[in-house]
């Protein structure tokens, strides 16, 4: 007949579902059997009501992808998650289409859909990744100066890395070594914070300081007294033209930076007396030649 009805059967029971020629529903289990019941608008028809076959059915499971991967970065990087093999798609909040997926807190909240062999649809769990910062490291952009058979040492402002990586073996905030030659040493430092490495260089400028009255071809030069606590003597003579004079404390701070023009004897006094004890290196740079000397203030 033209306007037959329709009965639905789970298990053999009778579960109600509207008079429909489909059956619609998401509480099926795996392995119930289903079968439809249908009844004519006539009234003389044989085999009414007509009875379908069962299907049984196969309830496939949803898939649920897990994130995974480091949900942190760097500053100015990214990382790199991973839904998980065996999907046929992938579908990544942050706009992706395939298993791994490059994000940065810009594309957070983060989730992936994924479909299976089955035509099933399951979406992960939301994760959310952190951007860390990188470690600031200022190291002097001049050269320091070390001298021949002293120590040298240089220590961090900042001593809180999680990790220094000195040249030379060494590990801790104060870069120390000995240098036995003149040299222009590059001294390449890696430190990090949280997983976040920055490197720099330092340069040190190694000469022989141990001259404190030196004759040169160009020059006679006297410092005195040296050791000193206060003035610090220069006398400079058999030298005709402009030169440089400059102190610096061995970490490179410089205190005295002056331009002179010697008619072939110069005479200079420096007060050391406001600056901290320790060794300070006096630098005369010629029209010709570049010279060092090592003085101590006590």
């Amino acid at each position: 007949g033209a306007t037959p009805s329709y009965a639905w059967f789970v298990n053999g029971v009778n579960v109600g579902a509207p008079d429909s020629p489909v059956f619609t529903t998401s509480t099926l289990n795996d392995g119930e059997s289903v079968y439809c019941e249908m009844t004519s608008s006539e009234s003389c028809v044989t085999n009414n009501p007509a009875t379908s076959n069962a299907v049984n059915m196969t309830v496939n499971a949803l898939p649920t992808p897990t994130i995974t991967g480091t949900l942190s970065y760097c500053a100015g990087d990214s990382t790199t998650l991973d839904a998980g093999a065996g999907y046929l798609s992938y579908s990544w909040s942050s706009g992706g289409n395939a298993q791994t997926e490059a994000v940065t807190t810009a594309d957070n909240p983060i989730t992936v859909t994924v479909e299976n062999a089955n035509g099933c649809i399951g979406t992960s769990p939301v994760v959310n990744v952190t951007e860390n910062p990188l470690p600031v490291l200022n190291l002097p952009d001049t050269a320091l100066i070390a001298c021949i058979d002293e120590v040298f040492e240089y220590t961090l402002d900042d001593t809180t890395y999680d990790e220094i990586i000195w040249p030379y073996g060494g590990t801790g905030p104060t870069f120390s070594h000995t240098y036995t030659e003149e040299t222009m040493d590059t001294v390449i430092l890696t430190v990090g914070n949280l997983g976040c490495y920055v490197t720099d260089t330092l340069f040190v400028d190694v000469q022989d300081c141990d001259n404190q009255i030196t004759e040169t071809k160009d020059m006679h030069l006297s410092l005195y007294p040296n050791p000193t606590t206060g003035k610090l003597n220069i006398n400079i003579s058999e030298y005709h033209g402009k030169l440089i004079l400059q102190i610096m404390s061995i970490e490179g701070r410089q205190i005295l930076d002056e331009d002179f023009y010697s008619d072939g004897k110069l005479e200079y006094s420096f007060d050391m007396a406001p600056y901290v004890p320790g060794i300070y290196v006096v630098r005369v740079l010629t029209e010709n030649n570049l010279y060092y000397y090592k003085i101590v203030k006590q």
